[in-house]
């Protein structure tokens, strides 16, 4: 479990959904060690300076949602919605010209960078599995938001077509945006 008073590593993304239901990578940070007092700081600085007031943690982080009042992300290692779910979600958004980074946002072009080096390699069974460098959690964050988002609370398991990879999910449509 972690303390409340000290988290070891800590990534915030701000991402807002226009009025089109485009979204907006706005913000990033990311602290080492920080403080719970920072953290709220920085997510109080987001929510007023973006708009948003509702966000979703690491499924590992409780501690972390319970003190900020924010939704725990599914799944995690103990299962629930996988990372190839938030994954699809976020590609779908990037393929469909509906994710978008403002570059003017401090650390975006970092957030950026993180998503690049996402990927998948083999694992010891030749299973192709999600990777990424270790530390490198801003993509994450995305991803977290990107699910709280387009899953709005009431999510629709995604379902595949015979013979294809397209996947279908159902949008509540809100204005809104997320940490």
């Amino acid at each position: 479990a972690l303390h409340p008073k000290e988290i070891r590593e800590v990534r915030v993304v701000a991402v807002a959904e226009d009025n089109y239901g485009r979204y907006w990578i706005r913000a990033g940070w990311k602290g080492v060690k920080a403080d719970i007092n920072e953290i709220q700081d920085i997510v109080d600085a987001f929510k007023t300076n973006y708009n948003i007031y509702q966000g979703c943690v690491d499924p590992n982080q409780g501690v972390l949602a319970d003190l900020l009042g924010f939704e725990l992300a599914s799944g995690g290692s103990t299962g629930g919605r996988p990372t190839e779910t938030r994954i699809s979600l976020t590609n779908g958004l990037l393929d469909n010209r509906m994710l978008f980074f403002d570059t003017r946002g401090p650390l975006v072009r970092e957030v950026w960078s993180s998503m690049r080096m996402l990927g998948r390699e083999a694992n010891a069974r030749g299973e192709l599995v999600y990777s990424r460098p270790l530390g490198d959690d801003l993509a994450q964050a995305v991803m977290y938001a990107i699910e709280l988002l387009r899953g709005g609370g009431i999510y629709e398991s995604p379902t595949l077509e015979l013979g294809s990879t397209r996947m279908h999910y159902q949008r509540i449509p809100e204005d809104t945006g997320a940490i």
